[in-house]
């Protein structure tokens, strides 16, 4: 495995740890709202406000502590593990930034479920009084009202439980990025240093980050990426919509001008896995639980993907070393050499029991699939 299949790895175990505390930090601002019936005190909108930030906080942290290559111990504070003063305060930034816009995001999902939601209606009767006046049964209003905002809050709960992978990937994924490119920048400071935006390329990957793979820029520049600026993968700071942000698996590589003006790749450090790491069933990288094999890879002439073979358990990296040549490792070792031209491959060459894993027919479907993409692109 290369280190930027270590670093998606921890990524992913990242996000799972993240989505459990901020769940229940969201859910509990719901509760707060159905109890109110639609109204949070102010103080305790600041509680909820506080709590989730320092959930990010404490994600945050954790997440540069594992980039960094530390097994974190859950003591992990952004003061112990941001490489300065100014990064800590992108960090913290970035948390306070992300609380409000959740906050205002249930606010407003909140209000869209009560509105559909219709106000319950009951009879008028005559009341007792001696100017004959009306009056309404309010006891049976009052619950109506209680079951409607009860409803509300359960509307609210599954949408945002739906979005919680989601918003996990992105406060991980933008967190981790914004390390490795101010540790690259720290760590060459006198270099003329060059970020390229890397997709996955596995077919899985949105057109604007299909068309973005490969786009070099200086460190200190924004990649464009579907016409928005991104400082990096997971960057919302310059405007960014989430459509795309949200769910991306892309990452940053680096390299420098040497003293010849010849450029030198830089070397990523190895992250540590999170000590709680927990896979589930349905996980899309999990190892203990087979995962649906990979159908095709998108190939664009320097591809790298990550890919699941037929077993449902072997994890591969399918890489062009030219535009016309395949080459499929697992952990570092070559399994399967594949030549091709345009719709056809012209040559294979296959490990022993590479061929039980359905490599020849993912190569295949890849360069059939790709050769038909570009087709309909004409």
């Amino acid at each position: 495995m290369s280190v930027h299949d270590d670093i998606l790895d921890a990524k992913l175990a990242l996000e799972y740890e993240l989505a459990e505390p901020l769940s229940a930090a969201l859910s509990a601002y719901i509760s707060t709202w159905e109890r109110g019936q639609g109204v949070v005190r102010t103080m305790d909108h600041v509680a909820h406000k506080e709590q989730i930030e320092s959930v990010l906080l404490r994600h945050y942290a954790r997440v540069v502590a594992v980039m960094s290559g530390r097994v974190p111990g859950g003591g992990e504070t952004i003061d112990s593990v941001a490489l300065g003063p100014a990064h800590a305060a992108s960090l913290r930034s970035r948390a306070h930034n992300q609380t409000l816009h959740m906050l205002r995001g249930m606010d407003r999902d909140l209000m869209t479920a009560l509105a559909a939601i219709p106000v319950p209606s009951v009879p008028l009767v005559k009341s007792a009084s001696m100017n004959g006046g009306i009056e309404i049964k309010k006891d049976i209003f009052s619950v109506q009202m209680l079951a409607r905002f009860k409803e509300t809050a359960k509307q609210a709960w599954h949408k945002l439980k739906a979005r919680m992978r989601a918003i996990a990937n992105l406060e991980t994924e933008a967190a981790a990025e914004e390390y490795q490119i101010e540790w690259v920048k720290q760590k060459y400071a006198n270099a003329r240093i060059y970020k390229t935006w890397n997709s996955l390329m596995d077919g899985r990957e949105r057109p604007t980050h299909h068309e973005a793979h490969g786009q070099e820029v200086l460190v200190d520049q924004p990649f464009i990426v579907g016409g928005a600026m991104l400082k990096q993968p997971g960057d919302t700071s310059l405007g960014a919509p989430l459509s795309e942000t949200i769910n991306c698996r892309c990452f940053s590589s680096f390299s420098l001008v040497g003293p010849n003006g010849e450029r030198i790749d830089i070397p990523l450090q190895t992250p540590a896995l999170p000590a709680k790491r927990r896979w589930r069933p349905g996980d899309k990288f999990g190892v203990e639980t087979p995962v649906r094999p990979t159908e095709s890879v998108t190939l664009n002439g320097t591809t790298r993907a990550r890919v699941v073979l037929g077993d449902g358990r072997t994890f591969a990296t399918m890489q062009q070393v030219d535009p016309g040549t395949i080459v499929v490792t697992v952990n570092g070792q070559a399994i399967a050499r594949a030549a091709f031209s345009g719709p056809s491959v012209t040559s294979m060459t296959l490990a022993d029991g590479a061929d039980q894993l359905g490599i020849g027919d993912l190569i295949r479907r890849s360069v059939r699939g790709t050769h038909e993409f570009l087709m309909r692109r004409r």
